[in-house]
């Protein structure tokens, strides 16, 4: 819904639905109000809430095993562990998590195609979830498998993000657009008292994209995060060892893309080469993870996905 009681007023509202047999029904908020003073200047305050529903991992799949002849789990101790399993990984009592966001934005439209933009936001997290690994120990040192369990669980924590981020473009010619943009965030508990690190506190970018009427067209994306701890890393000594901590250091981001795009009658044709080249400030330079993962010690890599140096060449062909 959309309304505009006076020239410089305008009330965007919208509201979703959701129902699920298994997580119950969910009325997701949003409402913004833009005011716009003369042509130039323009300022919007905005509510949203929103609810992320738990996916198959986190609320149906688990681990299966195989047991080898000989091996030390034999007859009905084998049957016992993989009920224990039906424990580990997804819970089917995990509920659904909660966001609150708010946010305050001003833009500045300046002579010659240029636009600045200043956004505070604050954003309010409930029910999140994560691995919680909950072993019990019997008396011999060995774990309960009656008891134990290593799934996702519900945090009786909020957290609370709090953040800037500021942005200039420029945009005077058709075929050429640049940004800059730089993000400040924070992340506390609930209560304001304790301050966690496991998001980048700094996020910059620097942009540029090019498609000339001759054909040429081309990207170059300079993007820096500050470091930051990812938590909940699977431990390499298996499931019932307490999950993992993992450092991510600072680290730049250069992707980038250059090409040549032409029309035959109804075709249009387009060839390039895309590329991206990680940056991490740690001991070695030229790799950087986009999720958390470590070596063994025996030097073989586990878990985490790794971001290395990739050119890609392509082409492709549009009706």
């Amino acid at each position: 819904m959309e309304i505009q009681p006076l020239p410089w007023l305008l009330l965007n509202a919208a509201g979703r639905a959701d129902y699920s047999s298994d997580a119950g029904f969910f009325f997701s908020p949003r409402v913004s109000l833009t005011f716009g003073f003369g042509r130039t200047d323009t300022l919007r305050l905005a509510f949203a809430r929103s609810f992320r529903k738990p996916n198959f991992l986190e609320k149906s799949l688990h681990p299966n095993v195989t047991f080898p002849e000989g091996g030390p789990i034999q007859g009905s101790d084998q049957e016992k562990f993989r009920e224990f399993l039906s424990r580990v990984g997804a819970n089917p009592t995990l509920g659904a998590e909660e966001l609150t966001a708010f946010e305050l934005g001003y833009q500045r439209k300046w002579a010659h195609g240029i636009r600045t933009n200043l956004e505070f936001f604050a954003n309010l997290y409930a029910n999140t979830s994560s691995i919680e690994p909950r072993i019990v120990e019997q008396p011999n040192g060995l774990p309960d498998l009656d008891k134990s369990t290593v799934w996702f669980e519900t945090r009786d924590e909020r957290y609370i993000m709090l953040g800037a981020e500021l942005i200039a473009s420029w945009h005077e010619l058709d075929w050429l657009w640049l940004e800059a943009s730089w993000t400040m965030v924070g992340l506390w508990s609930g209560d304001f008292d304790r301050q966690l690190h496991t998001t980048p506190k700094n996020i910059f970018s620097l942009a540029c994209d090019v498609l000339h009427p001759s054909g040429l067209l081309g990207s170059l994306v300079l993007s820096g995060l500050s470091e930051f701890v990812e938590t909940g890393v699977f431990n390499p000594a298996g499931i019932l060892e307490p999950t993992m901590s993992i450092h991510h250091p600072n680290s730049l981001h250069v992707q980038g893309r250059l090409g040549w795009r032409s029309r035959y009658g109804r075709l249009q044709f387009e060839t390039g080469v895309k590329f991206m080249l990680p940056l991490s400030f740690d001991s070695d330079p030229l790799h950087t993870y986009d999720a958390a993962g470590v070596y063994t010690p025996e030097g073989v890599q586990f878990g985490g996905t790794i971001l290395v140096p990739t050119v890609l060449a392509y082409v492709e062909g549009e009706l």
